[in-house]
């Protein structure tokens, strides 16, 4: 079963954000790339500043390798020295969809909603399959959609689109899926999530 990590850094505000994705490019993605059971990594830098990336592997032991390189190569940046890892999250892959737009070289767009719900990972996959698949992937811009049972037990979805304005509007379908009374959405996930956003630095990989 794939297994996700996301993490989040906090550091100083005057950084050259554009100078730390080419970095992450040339020399740490290279490296965990050649991690079996690697599938792909996206470097971020979210709206509140913090910078952050989001990997996919085929096991969560593939997962667990790639932490300490990447740990030992931020070390190794004396430019970064003073970032500290902020948030960490990671869990099983769960459904995995696809859009029907293609990549660009444009920047995409990053968007993770985290939510508590009483609901099972199963219950919340079905829903969304059963109510939310065709509307979510028939958005335009829509790149990827990914749900992941987390360890901390929140479920969250991870999902990639080529712009702002394509997560904007998948916010909003999500909003009126699951306020819509009497569906299955609306009783797995009764509360609002905790939004994390951003710009996507890069994509290598799958």
């Amino acid at each position: 079963m794939a297994y996700c990590v996301a993490r989040f850094y906090s550091g100083p505000a005057n950084v050259d954000v554009e100078a730390i994705g080419t970095w992450l490019q040339k020399e740490l993605v290279p490296s965990i790339a050649k991690i079996p059971g690697f599938q792909r990594y996206s470097g971020l830098h979210l709206k509140d500043g913090r910078l952050g990336s989001f990997s996919v592997f085929d096991s969560k032991q593939a997962a667990e390798q790639a932490a300490p390189v990447a740990r030992d190569w931020l070390k190794s940046r004396r430019e970064l020295a003073e970032f500290r890892l902020d948030m960490a999250l990671q869990g099983q892959v769960g459904l995995a969809i696809t859009g029907s737009t293609p990549a660009t070289t444009q920047r995409a767009y990053a968007v993770a909603r985290l939510y508590r719900t009483d609901a099972s990972f199963d219950q919340v996959n079905a829903a969304i399959e059963e109510e939310g698949f065709s509307a979510i992937r028939a958005i335009p811009g829509l790149l990827r959609y990914t749900t992941a049972q987390l360890e901390d037990g929140r479920i969250a979805t991870f999902n990639a689109f080529a712009s702002e304005q394509g997560a904007r509007a998948v916010t909003r379908t999500a909003k009126e899926l699951r306020m819509k009374g009497g569906t299955m959405l609306s009783k797995v996930l009764p509360g609002d999530p905790e939004v994390l956003e951003g710009t996507i630095l890069f994509t290598y990989g799958k």
